[in-house]
């Protein structure tokens, strides 16, 4: 109910647009660099829809964004990533262009654009378990979270996606779902953050009718008790989830025996973590940070994992991709489960 911070983001947005022309090539500065300019496009959309009609907000203000939105539109169309989450980012970005400003000639052109992209990249970014490429916990929440927003966005406009879209959405919030730790947070795998994600895959369990994802995270108090499980592996992406039952005290072990991933890498093959009666007692080092210094080196080295040093160097770089389940290095019974890994490039 203030106006001065409409006031403020009113003069920012002024400032922002006319002291940072568009270079009309690829940049890697700060004011548009492929992500800034797709996340400024989604920000801008919602404050141009949200505040046209407050008289805080200047028309010199609208007009500039008006101005300044299909050079966005130009920058994430024609410079964007190739692949991975960056790409999605900025399909996201150029898509809510196409989605708020329709009257631009080139939107339709734009929304055919993001679909393509995004259709192709969902397949690219996800082995056929449902896990994405990256190999990390964290990323793969973000990259499910950009396509389910692209899904959603098109559902919102009634425009169709390829039927494999939402079924690939739903492996991908399935992976999380069986990964889960018994505290509700994700496996600290590669590039992780200890996430909390119960909230999430229960929302989630809503939209894709999984009464099976709701027993996992409330711990079989609501939903349907999972076929699958308790035990699980994902043979594509190399990793085996091992756990006592559903329980919110059972006990939990992650065992990586897969490829590296695309990026955001720890070289940390034959990694253990195991959490029991709601502890940690084997960790994996996570994301620590990303300040590239020796302590970013050790939290991404061999060293900070539960796997084997020889003469105390860290593994070289296995191969990002496999091309091929290992489906001959675990196997889970109604008895026991077990799984295996081997390094052999020094």
């Amino acid at each position: 109910g203030d106006h001065k911070y409409i006031r403020y983001l009113d003069a920012l947005i002024i400032d922002w647009v006319l002291n940072n022309p568009y270079p009309g090539n690829k940049t890697n500065g700060a004011q548009w660099r492929g992500l800034e300019t797709a996340h400024r496009s989604g920000n801008w959309g919602r404050v141009f829809a949200a505040l046209q009609d407050n008289e805080a907000f200047s028309p010199a203000a609208l007009i500039l964004i008006l101005t300044a939105i299909p050079n966005h539109a130009h920058y994430s169309k024609n410079f964007h990533a190739t692949h991975g989450n960056w790409l999605t980012m900025e399909m996201n970005g150029l898509a809510g262009i196409a989605a708020n400003w329709p009257e631009y000639k080139e939107s339709a052109h734009w929304y055919a654009y993001t679909v393509e992209q995004m259709s192709a990249s969902l397949l690219e970014q996800t082995y056929p378990d449902g896990v994405q490429k990256e190999l990390s916990a964290s990323y793969h929440r973000v990259a499910a979270s950009n396509f389910e927003r692209f899904a959603d966005l098109a559902e919102q406009r009634g425009h169709s996606l390829p039927l494999t879209f939402r079924s690939t959405l739903e492996s991908l919030w399935n992976y999380l779902a069986y990964s889960v730790r018994p505290t509700g947070h994700i496996p600290l795998n590669n590039d992780s953050d200890l996430d909390h994600i119960v909230s999430l895959i229960q929302g989630h369990a809503q939209d894709y009718q999984r009464p099976d994802w709701h027993y996992i995270v409330t711990h079989g108090k609501e939903g349907t008790h999972p076929e699958l499980g308790p035990s699980i592996a994902f043979p594509w992406a190399g990793q085996a989830i091992f756990r006592s039952g559903w329980e919110n005290d059972a006990l939990w072990s992650f065992f990586d025996f897969g490829p590296t991933g695309i990026a955001h890498k720890h070289y940390d093959k034959l990694h253990l973590s195991i959490q029991a009666y709601g502890r940690d007692l084997l960790v994996d080092s996570g994301r620590y940070s990303y300040v590239r210094d020796e302590w970013r080196n050790y939290f991404t080295g061999t060293a900070s994992h539960n796997t084997l040093l020889v003469d105390g160097a860290n593994h070289k770089v296995l191969g990002p991709v496999t091309k091929e389940p290992m489906d001959q290095h675990f196997a889970i019974t109604d008895t026991y489960a077990y799984a295996r890994g081997e390094f052999t490039l020094g």
